[in-house]
């Protein structure tokens, strides 16, 4: 599609930036579906671009309806020339072609536009191309920089190779850092104690037993050591959260009530083998999205949004595509969309399984 003065003269554009594998993108899609139809195309233009190309798109978009225009730009030329580098952005752009603002998409409302027409129109000064392309499949990336840590020869550089620091952080209130086992470098802030266990041991926090307080503890936790080595990082941590907080962490087997899940007819229309090679995942209210990732992070999710221990039944152990949505505010609603969307049955039963307990150990007056 060619855009230029004349198509976008008088008209307020807005530019959402998005992707198929991005769910707080998907999220959106009720908010820019009610803004197209609130406005005519003669007052409001959404464009919807994603650097992902048409046979990935087009598929996607006959199970999620998205009623702006869309547009593939899949050598990233107009994401690049916005400056785009996460997913969603969104850019709004003036009847002048003036670029407004970025803002959050959560923050466009009929009012919000209905203001931005109201201003006086001048000459457009705005022209750019957004051609499709068939051009090779470019994912969108991050732009992040990692820096290899210099370790000189002898004599020249005495840094340690191996470092573990775990402090708490009382005054911690939302999580953030980088863990990346593999490059040998884990620095995270604001984690819960109950978080990091499940991390390190592998396991699900519904399996994680102990003193609320103390599964709540908040930590920050900086580890550098060399790269490919991340089962030594998970030895590491776990004798460090033992020294730091007097931790006992023990495995009990329990008889539980939890819930399987099975794939009665192994891999379906919508769970399939990856048609691409970069892994993509992420999760929102009521949305999951995954290319070229395991079911791991599909159950991990769930857990959370059901408050109860998943036991996985499937025999899925490669990494998959996979969307899925339900109605957040029944989470009850995910074991249907499992069902319906993945062909994945979530059902109850009672398992032996092993379990976690933490708890601080006595000391010696």
């Amino acid at each position: 599609n060619q855009f230029n003065n004349d198509l976008l003269d008088g008209k307020i554009i807005t530019l959402e930036f998005w992707g198929t594998w991005c769910a707080p993108c998907i999220k959106q899609f009720p908010k820019l579906n009610s803004l197209t139809e609130a406005f005519s195309e003669e007052n409001l233009i959404i464009i919807s671009i994603t650097d992902e190309p048409e046979e990935i798109v087009k598929p996607f978009l006959k199970r999620r309806a998205l009623k702006t225009w869309v547009v593939s730009d899949t050598d990233k030329s107009v994401i690049n020339d916005f400056g785009v580098n996460a997913f969603p952005t969104t850019v709004v752009i003036n009847k002048n072609g003036e670029v407004h603002e970025y803002v959050k998409v959560q923050d466009l409302s009929v009012e919000y536009i209905k203001n931005l027409l109201q201003e006086t129109k001048t000459q457009p000064t705005l022209s750019f191309d957004m051609t499709e392309t068939q051009s090779t499949q470019k994912l969108y990336e991050p732009k992040v920089q990692l820096v290899e840590l210099n370790r000189s020869t002898e004599g020249e550089d005495d840094s340690p190779i191996y470092s573990v620091s775990v402090t708490i952080d009382t005054s911690a209130t939302l999580e953030a850092g980088l863990l990346a086992k593999k490059l040998g470098i884990v620095d995270i802030k604001g984690w819960s104690l109950l978080k990091i266990i499940a991390n390190v041991y592998n396991t699900s926090e519904t399996l994680i037993n102990g003193d609320k307080k103390l599964l709540d503890t908040k930590l920050n936790i900086k580890v550098l050591m060399p790269r490919n080595q991340p089962e030594m990082i998970d030895i590491l941590l776990k004798e460090a959260l033992k020294k730091k907080l007097n931790l006992e962490v023990n495995p009990i087997d329990k008889e539980l009530e939890l819930l399987a899940l099975t794939a009665p007819n192994g891999l379906t229309k919508y769970l399939k083998e990856p048609n691409q090679n970069k892994g993509k995942f992420s999760a929102d209210d009521g949305v999951i999205a995954a290319r070229h990732w395991t079911l791991a992070s599909l159950i991990r999710n769930i857990e959370l949004e059901l408050g109860e221990s998943i036991f996985d039944g499937t025999k899925l152990d490669k990494r998959y595509d996979y969307d899925l949505y339900w109605n957040h505010g029944d989470p009850k609603s995910i074991i249907k969309a499992l069902d319906e969307q993945l062909g994945l049955i979530l059902k109850s039963t009672i398992m032996t399984m092993e379990t976690l307990e933490v708890k601080q150990k006595r000391t010696k007056n």
